[in-house]
């Protein structure tokens, strides 16, 4: 029985000590982090150990209690590995100061996180918390991102961090001494500066080529510009330090209602500048139900985002947001593409340009980013993306060239066929003046002759009736000077008749020239009896030719 009891003691003893030494292999304790002059950037992560809190109801005094010490796991990367999980990272570690530098700052690279520093102060802790869900008077420093000030009673005693998401990948949290965080903070300002100044340039340029030549790709392609700045702000954190300082989830908002605003006026600007409303109409409506589905999401992200933000991971919502424009810009390449290939359309050429060179500055940061580091200001992504920017501005200078050459076309077509139709005009106009002129001529010619004519028949009316009357005055004057040689008898009556009737048939016959000209004097032909005739003519002449 003692023998028994000796042995299940012995067993006791060996699982306890076997239990012990699991505990102890999975737990570890890091060794502390040593800060010395020469070091300016410490990679904490092999120093640091971790508990992934699944529900994110630990407490400071959970984790720290003695009965959790076994939950802590050891890490032995540069980064803490989060694959885009929502749990709670707590993390500890410890820092040992052999430097003569006066401060330190800790800083974790993320923008959507919150985090709960827990920094030991003589033998308590002091908590800090920052992130989304904490005002920007929280910070130890108003700079962008998380960053903590050390304090240098910090020797030999851990420091915990609460940190919740969304997680990108993984973690990195990062130790800087003061003159390496001070050129860093340089560094970004200059880097930023030149972005937003980079853009405000264009923003006005384009702005300016609107307002000159009222041509709506430019206004698209600055407001473009003006989207981008916006989702930027919001997504390094810039919007949260200086915009909304006071509302943390102002950023998540802004993000994705700023990067479908992106989307709408990079939909506007391309078939302005591609002139798919002239070329290919018949694409007009699925452009639109693009226009129609980006202006739902941004409408959808002031009323449901904030709930969505703690369902989805934000690195999820970017990415598939980055998958919206990938596609987005696929198919305006096609369109593109066709417009060169079966048109000739000089901008659809630019366009394609812009992209081609940017999917080559994608493949240069690939090889940056994983294979060969080159040591350069901006990223192959900001290269790719500055010369897009360029050409596809090149594209509207290009736009607006054809547009005002086609309005020169335009005026010289007006002009020409103004000048045609005055040079036609003006030819009519002679050809009727000299058409006016030779009927003048041949008027004025008809008014000499007739004026010529007129002073025949003047001439022969006046002889005509100068003749009957001096045969009725020269008889009667002969009777009345007594030298009329003959009888008066009633054939020198008669005489005087017939001339007289004469007379009066020569003025009826002046007088129906008033008919001539109005047309209403008909001719009659009639048979005479010629022999009467020069009888009558002897016979008025004969009584003249007497009295002499």
């Amino acid at each position: 029985m003692d023998f028994t009891k000796k042995k299940m003691k012995i067993k006791t003893i060996l699982l306890l000590l076997f239990v012990l030494s699991i505990t102890s292999a999975s737990a570890g304790v890091q060794a502390p982090a040593v800060l010395t002059d020469e070091i300016k950037d410490l990679h904490m992560g092999p120093y640091i150990e971790y508990i992934e809190d699944r529900t994110g109801e630990l407490t400071f005094d959970d984790i720290s209690s003695p009965i959790n010490e076994n939950r802590w796991k050891v890490n032995n990367k540069n980064t803490i590995d989060t694959a885009l999980s929502r749990s709670a990272f707590w993390i500890r570690f410890k820092l040992t100061d052999n430097s003569e530098l006066s401060k330190w700052f800790i800083q974790l690279h993320g923008q959507y996180m919150t985090c709960e520093y827990y920094q030991p102060y003589k033998n308590r802790y002091n908590i800090k918390q920052v992130g989304v869900g904490h005002p920007v008077s929280n910070k130890d420093l108003k700079i962008r991102g998380i960053v903590f000030a050390i304090d240098k009673s910090f020797d030999d005693q851990f420091h915990y961090m609460k940190i919740q998401g969304p997680f990108f990948i993984n973690l990195s949290v990062i130790v800087t001494s003061y003159e390496k965080f001070i050129e860093r903070i340089f560094k970004e300002q200059l880097y930023f500066g030149f972005i937003y100044g980079f853009f405000a340039l264009f923003i006005i340029i384009n702005l300016i080529i609107y307002l000159y030549t009222k041509e709506l790709s430019a206004f698209f392609m600055g407001l473009s510009l003006l989207s981008y700045i916006l989702y930027t702000t919001s997504s390094n954190g810039f919007g949260f330090l200086y915009l909304w300082p006071d509302n943390s989830s102002m950023q998540h908002i802004v993000f994705f209602i700023s990067i479908h605003l992106l989307y709408i006026s990079f939909v506007f600007y391309s078939r302005k500048i591609l002139d798919i409303n002239r070329i290919l109409p018949s694409l007009n409506k699925i452009i639109t139900g693009l226009i129609i589905f980006f202006i739902t999401a941004a409408s959808g992200g002031i009323l449901f985002f904030s709930d969505l933000i703690f369902k989805y991971n934000i690195y999820i919502l970017n990415n598939f947001s980055l998958l919206e424009g990938f596609l987005l810009v696929t198919f305006f390449i096609c369109i593109a593409s066709l417009l060169y290939l079966k048109y000739k359309y000089e901008p659809a050429r630019i366009y394609l340009e812009a992209f081609g060179i940017f999917l080559i500055f994608q493949i240069l940061n690939i090889i940056d980013v994983y294979f060969i580091k080159f040591q350069i200001m901006f990223s192959f992504l900001d290269l790719g993306f500055f010369s897009a920017i360029i050409i596809l501005n090149l594209a509207v200078i290009k736009k607006v060239s054809l547009n005002m050459r086609n309005i020169q076309a335009d005026k010289d077509k007006a002009l020409n066929d103004l000048y045609l139709a005055e040079k036609k005009s003006v030819d009519e106009l002679e050809t009727k003046v000299e058409e006016r002129t030779r009927e003048l001529a041949e008027a004025n010619s008809k008014l000499q002759e007739l004026d010529k004519l007129k002073s025949n028949f003047f001439a022969n009316i006046s002889h005509e009736i100068r003749t009957p009357l001096t045969l009725i005055l020269s008889p009667i004057e002969s009777v009345l000077q007594g030298d009329y040689g003959k009888e008066i008898d009633n054939n020198f009556f008669i005489n005087l008749q017939r001339n007289a009737i004469r007379l009066l048939k020569l003025i009826n016959n002046l007088l129906d020239f008033s008919k001539i000209e109005a047309g209403r004097m008909n001719l009659k032909i009639l048979e005479t009896d010629i022999v009467q005739f020069i009888r009558m003519y002897i016979g008025s002449v004969h009584s003249a030719a007497e009295s002499r």
